[in-house]
């Protein structure tokens, strides 16, 4: 398994009235489809194993002088404590971002038999979680 996309997906419908969904209601629901695709798992015992690897540095988005002052600001004057709800939060994560500009991501891809898992090590949106599912690299 791999964790999957996240972000901007929820098992809610928004255009629709909000039903009271029971965590049992869904843990059986979610238990009926684990047991429908076990039930077509073909055993093989010698199933091939792979994996490939692939390190990607990626530039982020930073504080311009203005933002990053702020974020400073802010820190000198709470330092002391911890931050107090989001506009805080952002203000600290702003002074990360400045530290360090660039991170080194890996992209991992298995094989097991005729399965592939590929793993991106980041809260992704859905629609970068579907793209490699849509492009079905592997058989």
């Amino acid at each position: 398994m791999s964790q999957g996309t996240s972000g901007d997906l929820a098992s809610m419908n928004y255009s629709a009235k909000a039903a009271q969904r029971e965590y049992d209601g869904y843990a059986d629901e979610l238990a009926t489809l684990a047991y429908e695709a076990y039930r077509h798992v073909k055993y093989e015992h010698d199933a091939p194993l792979a994996i490939k690897e692939a390190k990607l540095t990626l530039e982020r988005r930073t504080p311009d002088e203005k933002r990053l002052a702020w974020a400073k600001q802010w820190r000198q004057k709470s330092a002391t404590r911890r931050p107090n709800g989001w506009p805080e939060v952002y203000a600290l994560e702003q002074i990360e971002l400045a530290a360090e500009p660039q991170r080194e991501l890996k992209l991992q891809a298995l094989r097991i038999g005729d399965v592939a898992i590929a793993a991106i090590p980041d809260e992704v949106f859905a629609i970068t979680g579907l793209k490699p599912e849509a492009a079905k690299p592997a058989a």
